[in-house]
């Protein structure tokens, strides 16, 4: 996880503005807090409140985990300490989550409300014999969707209270690995960031079971909100002190990932790499490809049209392959695609395409035959 987080991570900072909040950032490496870059925006707290909402209910902040042990079974015990920990990580330390455990949260949320709703057209069961029975509505499956690991960003100040905070709730912690963050990551200054990757065990010696969670800290002096490249734009969510916002460089708003997250449908690069496409494919989520530099979709036109390479024509219902950023007019067919790698621009008019993305779209096709 260590290296996909890094990879996906670098310090540069923009301005975007959103109809749910705007986010003010800046280039130096030197950046402002974070609660500075954030404005007050009460949409996106109750954001926060409707995601964590169980935690809140149970009375998380004031009750211990012995407590919440007994109030429910043993998925509910577990979204109960994830969620917990989670808003305890962004009310008390000042830290960032990002990535797959905002996004899992959300769905987990959505689930759970559309299984509720439906729920109460029959009783013959009580409320939670039903939301335990995995058999009863599987459209609501992600009911029991938890987050198993959590990557944030925390101030460096708060690296030891948080530990301390840990030990006292009762956490085995573990470090599983240290590093500066530039080792891995070119893009960041040496000393500006460093990772710990860690494993906390909750032990529940009543019935003998135990809830591992993997934390993935980025510490820093001063938290600054990161520019997030080479992911799933569901994943593009940070979850803070004030709420949930989308990351600056974002093409999406919120709403507009909160229905891709409702949907359980996400779009990336072909550059992604192929074991963060794999694990997204096994939990379930359609993936829709933005390729760089080409269009891969089925011929529907009528009119005569042939490769430029083979100057084959090609037919209605075969796969036509055209250049993206450009507005010459022509065509590969699927067997002389792999021809346009022997040049790095466009074959009529020059212009410069990337020969990594270039690969990497041809590359993500063959192995999963998506379509714009």
């Amino acid at each position: 996880m260590a290296s996909n987080t890094a990879t996906t991570m670098t310090t540069a900072l923009t301005t975007v503005t959103t109809s749910e909040v705007t986010i003010l950032t800046t280039s130096s490496v030197d950046a402002s807090p974070l609660e500075n870059q954030v404005s007050e925006n009460q949409v996106s707290e109750n954001q926060v409140s409707e995601n964590l909402q169980d935690s809140n209910q149970y009375g998380c902040e004031s009750k211990t985990f012995e407590i919440i042990l007994e109030s429910g079974s043993d998925n509910h015990i577990k979204w109960l300490l994830v969620t917990c920990l989670m808003r305890n990580l962004v009310t008390r330390y000042d830290a960032i989550i990002f990535g797959g455990a905002v996004r899992d949260s959300i769905r987990h949320s959505y689930a759970s409300r559309k299984f509720y709703s439906v729920l109460k057209k029959q009783e013959s069961k009580t409320m939670q014999e039903s939301y335990d029975d995995p058999t009863l509505y599987p459209e609501y499956s992600d009911r029991f969707l938890l987050p198993t690991d959590i990557d944030f960003f925390m101030p460096e100040s708060y690296y030891r209270p948080f530990k301390k905070y840990i030990y006292k709730r009762g956490f085995y912690y573990k470090e599983v690995k240290k590093m500066d963050l530039s080792y891995i990551n070119s893009k960041c200054l040496l000393g500006q960031y460093r990772l710990v990757k860690a494993e906390i065990i909750y032990y529940n010696q009543k019935t003998n079971k135990s809830y591992p969670i993997l934390l993935d800290m980025i510490l820093c002096d001063k938290v600054v909100i990161p520019q997030m490249d080479d992911d799933f734009s569901v994943n593009k969510l940070l979850m803070t002190n004030k709420g949930i916002f989308v990351t600056p460089t974002c093409d999406f708003n919120y709403g507009q990932i909160r229905e891709q997250i409702d949907n359980k449908v996400a779009l990336c690069n072909s550059t992604i790499s192929e074991k963060r496409y794999e694990k997204m494919n096994r939990k379930g989520w359609k993936i829709t490809m933005n390729y760089s530099t080409f269009v891969f979709k089925l011929r529907t036109n009528t009119e005569e049209e042939t490769c430029i390479i083979c100057l084959e024509k090609l037919k209605i219902g075969e796969l036509e392959v055209l250049p993206r950023h450009c507005k010459c007019m022509y065509s590969y067919c699927r067997d002389c695609i792999k021809y346009s790698l022997k040049s790095d621009g466009c074959l009529m008019c020059k212009k410069e395409m990337c020969m990594r993305k270039k690969m990497c779209d041809i590359e993500m096709y063959e192995k999963h035959q998506i379509l714009n």
